[in-house]
């Protein structure tokens, strides 16, 4: 806590620093920076301070266990927008406000007013460039290269199954290989013909419980492919490694099914990239509904990651599932994020941010 408080002090130093006295607009983004708003404020920093949160707001009955529940509460209402994902996550924050503080809701516009400032709280869920993703991913490169991926890993005649992640046990990694042994056992006659491909970026491994989970998760790949393989056919292969723009767009467009399993996260943007990347209508999004995203892509297939037992169910759905129904979800999911872009997202706060100055 001392340490996170004396970061936030450093950096509201040093926008105070570069701000010299004038009128500002301070763009603040996400939980590494809490504190920040108040402390701009207590150095006399003067304009109109915006914050765009990433991560889930909790429950209050999550958040009241956090010893610094009011400070943090009192950092982020220094601000004149906060911005979170979706409306449930502004409503968490709402709740957490009005229990630990003695703040007014207006409820009319979404606003709170602590200390005689007013804050607005708002939903911006966040999306990707869509149109350059759709394009990058039918270009020649990128379409050799999944001839290339598709020699080197043997995944010729092949159906894939594609999870992409950083390591971090909010993705549901661990979940996601527990299903996929049950819908091998389930289904024997796909052993041979289907293949989870599973790419694991490393994080933060010098905290002990990353590095576990690395272990952990590298221990049940090799379990599986121990109990499964056979001939020159493994069920898994696994890449801990990052991969480039280029090799991951390659590798949506070769998944028949893209299996997001989070057990909790503010939006997801694999999501969002793989729809982008289908310019062929095909293949199948199996989304967590514990993700953000579930709630514009209601036409994903949607799982609760903490039941192996339906996920495998719902992937074999998915893997027989016909290409005009493929079609027609893929469309009205890309439509979705046609509409809503990036830049749409960055509109809507320089939009909001207009209105309250």
């Amino acid at each position: 806590w001392e340490a996170y408080q004396a970061v936030n002090r450093k950096f509201a130093q040093a926008v105070a620093e570069e701000t010299g006295g004038g009128k500002v607009l301070v763009f603040i983004q996400d939980y590494h920076f809490a504190l920040l708003p108040k402390y701009l404020l207590e150095l006399g920093v003067k304009g109109t301070l915006i914050h765009f949160w990433h991560i889930p707001w909790p429950s209050h009955e999550a958040f009241r266990i956090c010893p610094y529940s009011r400070e943090i509460l009192e950092g982020m209402l220094a601000n004149d927008l906060i911005g979170f994902q979706i409306r449930h996550f502004c409503n968490n924050f709402i709740e957490c406000v009005e229990k630990e503080l003695e703040a007014r809701h207006d409820t009319e516009r979404f606003s709170i007013v602590y200390n005689r400032k007013h804050t607005l709280i708002k939903p911006f869920p966040i999306s990707v460039d869509y149109r350059a993703i759709s394009e990058a991913s039918s270009s020649e490169s990128t379409v050799n290269l999944r001839e290339a991926l598709s020699k080197g890993y043997r995944l010729r005649n092949k159906r894939i199954v594609l999870g992409v992640d950083r390591v971090d046990y909010s993705k549901g990694i661990l979940e996601r290989l527990k299903a996929f042994e049950i819908f091998l056992d389930r289904n024997p006659g796909v052993r041979g013909k289907v293949v989870l491909v599973q790419i694991g970026v490393k994080s933060r491994i010098h905290v002990s419980a990353y590095k576990e989970l690395n272990e952990r998760i590298e221990e049940t790949v090799e379990s599986l492919n121990w109990k499964y393989e056979e001939g020159d056919w493994s069920p898994v292969i696994y890449m801990n490694t990052g991969l480039s723009h280029e090799k991951l767009h390659a590798l949506y467009g070769m998944a028949d099914v893209m299996l997001v399993s989070s057990l909790h996260d503010g939006m997801n943007l694999v999501a969002k990239e793989f729809v982008s990347a289908r310019n062929d209508l095909r293949g199948v999004l199996m989304l967590s509904k514990f993700t953000g995203a579930a709630r514009e892509f209601t036409e994903a297939l949607l799982i609760n990651p903490y039941d192996a037992g339906e996920t495998a169910n719902i992937l074999s759905e998915a893997l027989s599932m016909p290409e005009e129904e493929q079609a027609r979800r893929m469309r009205a999911m890309r439509q979705t994020l046609e509409e809503h872009n990036i830049y749409d997202w960055a509109c809507d706060l320089i939009t909001a941010i207009h209105r309250i100055k």
